[in-house]
């Protein structure tokens, strides 16, 4: 049944992505996806505005973690969740974390009816943890992060972000890095009411240089694209700045803003377009620029040639597409699902049924069956009609603009055959290059063998290959 706001899959989306973030002194990392028991919490469903299914079923997970009772928590999850994190992994993020003092009550959080927060008191610190329930009272989502006043829940590629003083004291520079060639400034810039902050890295051995600004994949992300211990953003900034290109990376409205966004604000232009487009107005205005580049990362990617499209001719000189897929997300989530249920060479019967009712859902999206208000993967529906409206391989194929296409052959999230699918469409165009590394997975970090959503918490850089191959790019395009 299609409810609007009790959806079973409704956040879906994110289950391809484990959160990871290192933060003083704690290390969080989580799964989300789908799955059957609830308790009666009636007294704190009524101060949270929550519903006892949801109400309950996060005040018993917060219990059995605080009490380490790791097995039981693990059994409250869904099976694709299951599949995706072990017994043992919470239970070393408990132990990092270490002894709770207090369990707080369950509270709401706005525009996202299965979703609670809990807030636990350590000695030196608090976290929230932060919990999606079904409609039937099984764990869709858990998300361990720092304690913030405001928080919207959220995860794709890389949403989750590290913002303590020992992540930032435990991240160093890559070895392509070369210090004392570039210096940053950050500012603000965006529309009224939904301002941003932004850092502009820029080389100090040069008066005038291209710029790139880069735009985040799904999910509430700092202007690093943190996920666990590593900012590819920052990577990117840093490494371009040592060949003498400027960079523009921003904070996203959705992780900034988030708090008083409602499903019904959410589309690709309020969470993307809009912002990306004005972070490059920004761009064009300073001093010393001489050209603009746009660099897109999964979600993106996929939504830059819209981002292009609006924008008066010449105003970019290229774009660079970052693990970008070529069919529907939605379609996306099908594999990711499936990739997650098998990478431990067995697919349970539970595992089997709940990838047919998520095929099953993804089909009556398709065929417009279900209302434009209702909730889907984690969105409004109206935002999954409106991106498929935005489907960036036609778009692309419109644009006159040098495209370089970059991908990982390990990226489980974005897989190979969406960049083969690119070469199908656009193989034959000259000012179009393709860049395809092996060895690199989503987050364009090298790495061997099967990647897995654990592999994200291992501290890693992006690729030196894939900072040359920006460069060289933002090198000849439109630069005869």
């Amino acid at each position: 049944m299609w409810t609007k706001h009790g959806y079973r899959w409704q956040l879906i989306k994110r289950c391809a992505a484990v959160m990871a973030a290192v933060t003083a002194p704690i290390i969080i990392i989580i799964m989300i996806t789908a799955g059957g028991t609830q308790a009666a919490y009636a007294e704190e469903a009524a101060h949270a505005a929550l519903s006892p299914t949801v109400a309950g079923a996060a005040a018993r997970a917060a219990e059995l973690f605080a009490a380490g009772k790791y097995q039981e928590l693990w059994e409250m999850g869904a099976p694709v969740l299951q599949a995706a994190i072990t017994v043992a992994q919470l239970q070393a993020i408990g132990d990092r974390l270490g002894a709770v003092q207090a369990v707080g009550r369950p509270q709401a959080v706005p525009g996202y009816p299965q979703t609670a927060i809990v807030v636990l008191t350590y000695p030196a610190f608090k976290v929230d943890l932060t919990l999606t329930v079904d409609e039937e009272g099984k764990l869709i989502g858990l998300f361990v992060r720092p304690h913030e006043e405001q928080l919207q829940p959220g995860c794709s590629a890389a949403s989750s972000s590290a913002d303590g003083a020992d992540a930032e004291e435990s991240w160093e520079a890559p070895p392509y890095v070369v210090a004392g060639t570039f210096a940053e400034r950050t500012t603000t810039f965006g529309t009224p009411g939904w301002e941003l902050e932004g850092t502009f890295t820029y080389p100090t051995d040069r008066a005038e240089y291209p710029a790139v600004v880069l735009v985040h994949g799904s999910g509430p992300n700092d202007r690093d694209e943190t996920l666990g211990p590593n900012r590819i953003f920052r990577d990117l900034a840093w490494g371009l700045a040592s060949r003498g290109i400027a960079v523009f990376r921003y904070d996203k409205r959705t992780y900034v803003h988030g708090g008083k966004m409602t499903p019904a604000d959410v589309t690709p232009y309020s969470e993307v377009i809009d912002d990306a487009r004005a972070a490059i107005a920004w761009v064009k205005r300073q001093p010393g620029v001489s050209r603009v580049y746009l660099v897109g990362h999964s979600l993106g990617a996929q939504l830059a040639p819209a981002i292009a499209e609006g924008l008066p001719p010449g105003t970019l000189a290229g774009l660079v597409l970052l693990a970008v897929p070529a069919r529907p997300l939605e379609e996306l989530v099908v594999y990711q699902v499936q990739y997650l249920a098998q990478i431990d060479g067995t697919v349970t019967d539970d595992e089997k049924q709940a990838i047919a009712q998520l095929e099953m859902a993804v089909q009556a999206l398709t065929a417009g069956q279900l209302p434009a208000d209702a909730d889907f993967l984690g969105a409004p529906v109206h935002y999954w009609v409106k991106l498929r409206e935005l489907s960036p391989v036609p778009i692309a194929r419109r644009l006159e603009l040098p495209l370089l296409l970059v991908q990982g052959g390990r990226d489980y999230q974005v897989p190979p055959a969406e960049f083969e699918e690119w070469k199908k469409e656009l193989g034959g165009r000259g000012n179009v290059d393709f860049e395809l590394f092996p060895d690199l997975n989503h987050l364009l970090i090298p790495g061997a063998g099967p990647s897995t959503p654990q592999e994200y918490e291992k501290p890693g850089h992006v690729a030196e290959e894939v900072i040359e191959a920006i460069a060289r790019f933002a090198g000849w395009a439109n630069n005869g």
